[in-house]
């Protein structure tokens, strides 16, 4: 799988992807300045894509699972994630905190959200046979707020 991030306007866009082990993420530089991408040193994981002029990219392999945080030496306001998930299903919420996951086979799964401030929330969820499934996760800091299922 591959991903991409752009540093635009002394931001990454989009700010977060979700990809698996494995997967190479292109962090390319649309902005008129030099641009760094890096992540700080944590068990051995961190890496260093060192600086490049605007229209070049780089690509990294994220190969174990975990949230990491990317940052860069140049501009340190600006922060992005890639979380890294072995799940067969993914999805990054928009601004409205909304998500949409298609294709999902029946079954049963664990449905697990990723904050970069909140506390992680589990929710078991059931899909049946061609049916639609509608899932409120509040994610709040402090005590977490009971999830429901909307089958």
């Amino acid at each position: 799988m591959t991903a991409a991030i752009d540093q635009r306007d002394l931001g990454f866009t989009p700010r977060v992807v979700a990809v698996t082990p494995g997967s190479t993420v292109t962090f390319s530089n649309s902005d008129l300045v030099l641009h760094n991408v890096f992540n700080p040193l944590r068990r051995g994981d961190g890496f260093d894509l060192g600086t490049w002029p605007p229209g070049e990219s780089r690509d990294f392999t994220f190969a174990r699972e975990g949230a990491y945080v990317i940052l860069c030496h140049v501009h340190p306001e600006m922060v992005g994630y890639v979380v890294v998930v072995a799940a067969p299903y993914r999805a990054v919420a928009d601004d409205q905190g909304q998500f949409r996951l298609d294709s999902v086979a029946a079954g049963s799964y664990l449905l697990r959200t990723w904050h970069r401030r909140l506390k992680t929330q589990e929710v078991n969820v059931t899909v049946a046979e061609a049916r639609a499934v509608r899932i409120e996760v509040p994610l709040r800091f402090g005590r977490a707020t009971e999830p429901k299922v909307h089958p």
